[in-house]
């Protein structure tokens, strides 16, 4: 067990090292398959060890990951086959109609993702049709890769209410494995991401971010973010209209005072604040979300306005407005959102914690009734040994494991009443106690009428 936990910390040892070994590596290592397989790259000695030592390290990672995948197949699949069977066949004898089994309406939202898809290709094709037929694509293939496609298959599975057959059963069991199981999920996605730095060594840097995954205080973060997913994509939203909004009035009312001092706008030599025009208003959306994410205001986006001017009053409206609905009350919302976020994870990682360390997992024995239960001390296992060894999770397995084995004329009277009350899903673990409870005569202390 101790060798399963370690894994993953040898594995991304390994990703430590083989960033570290590219960092140093000259330009030319960049793409380690090509590199050593092209007969046109010439490599010195060095840069030629250099290069087996990445594509070393990367193939031992690539294996590790590889390893994490089969555990996490062998320890979750299976029980997730069996419980959906359970489920789907339970479900069945309940209700016979098999027509509520599955929902066609569950593809209702699909099909007007759909439908605003086309008519947006079909505006794309309109308004922007001077893009070459690459980018076209490029943009038709995202849309349709990038979300069509996994809400279809969103859809999909909220159809099959009840998987009534092999393949229904098949799809319900992957797609549930690769969004409710996270060693299954995220180590699919370092796998292909460690299969593309043969490719390209830019892709080994995000397996650095697998330390998010092993440690607790960075996993609450990702908790924390998780928890207000939906008000946080509704907040971008808003930003993102309020965005189009204010491009909107620019383009209209303030077209001239738009400019960009960005390096390579040269005039005589030097390097100057010059206007920008622009064909739409996408144009102008666009120009005011990547330079409101890099400055954080419109300082350098829009001509400064000048007292005694036309336009003072109106720009000062403007951007003032901008800035407090944007720059302040967005802005602060979302990090509203993120500490509130960050409270409740931490709350809840500080109940689990105490529940792994102070509760027994078997028997819901809590650690401050064991110690003051009125045991021998001297002749009684602490609780953290009560944890770890007579009622750690694996020895109950291992026992069930060994009744399922065993031949039944050989059971004894524990064993056979054990297997009777798992036939019959009846309660045969001990309910806040335990064998040294049991042998010394002591009870759990109650007060009042408990």
């Amino acid at each position: 067990m101790r060798c399963c936990r370690l894994a993953p910390w040898q594995i991304y040892a390994l990703a430590c090292l083989i960033n570290l070994n590219v960092l140093m590596s000259p330009r030319s290592l960049r793409s380690p398959l090509q590199a050593w397989s092209s007969p046109t790259v010439s490599l010195t000695e060095q840069e030629r060890t250099s290069l087996n030592l990445t594509l070393f390290l990367g193939l031992i990672n690539a294996l590790g990951y590889v390893a994490i995948l089969v555990y996490a197949v062998i320890t979750t699949i299976p029980a997730a086959v069996v419980g959906t069977e359970q489920e789907a066949q339970r479900m069945m004898e309940l209700e016979s109609d098999r027509r509520r089994f599955f929902k066609p309406g569950a593809f209702t939202p699909w099909f007007a993702v759909l439908f605003f898809s086309a008519v947006f290709m079909l505006m794309h094709s309109i308004n922007l049709s001077d893009l070459s037929a690459d980018q076209s694509r490029r943009v038709y293939l995202s849309l349709f890769v990038g979300l069509n496609l996994p809400y279809l298959v969103r859809c999909t599975r909220h159809s099959i209410v009840v998987p009534v057959n092999r393949p229904q059963r098949t799809f319900v069991v992957v797609y549930d494995a690769i969004l409710t199981k996270p060693l299954f999920r995220d180590h699919m996605v370092f796998l292909a991401l460690s299969l593309l730095g043969f490719s390209g060594t830019e892709y080994y840097t995000f397996l650095l971010l697998d330390v998010v995954n092993l440690t607790d205080k960075l996993s609450s973060l990702v908790d924390a973010i998780s928890l207000n997913i939906d008000s946080l994509a509704l907040v971008f939203y808003v930003f993102l209209t309020s965005s189009l909004t204010y491009a909107s009035l620019g383009i209209t009312y303030f077209p001239d005072a738009f400019v960009t001092s960005y390096k390579g706008a040269m005039v005589a030599g030097a390097q100057e604040t010059v206007r920008v025009t622009f064909k739409s208003t996408l144009s102008c959306f666009w120009y005011l979300v990547y330079n409101f994410s890099t400055r954080g205001s419109l300082k350098g986006v829009l001509a400064d306005a000048h007292p005694k001017t036309d336009e003072w009053m109106p720009r000062v409206a403007f951007d003032t407005a901008f800035f407090l609905w944007v720059g302040i009350i967005l802005f602060t919302t979302i990090t509203a959102l993120l500490v509130d976020s960050l409270g409740k994870a931490r709350a809840a990682s500080t109940r689990r914690n105490d529940a792994k360390t102070n509760e027994c997992f078997v028997c819901g024995l809590r650690r401050y009734d064991y110690e003051n239960c009125g045991l021998d001390i001297s002749s009684t296992p602490s609780f953290d040994e009560h944890l770890s060894d007579a009622h750690s999770p694996w020895v109950v397995v291992a026992y069930l494991a060994y009744l399922r084995e065993r031949d039944p004329n050989l059971l004894t009277g524990v064993e056979s009443y054990t297997l009777a009350q798992i036939a019959t899903k009846g309660d045969f673990i001990p309910s806040k106690a335990c064998h040294v409870m049991q042998t010394q005569g002591k009870a759990l202390r109650r007060s009042g009428g408990d």
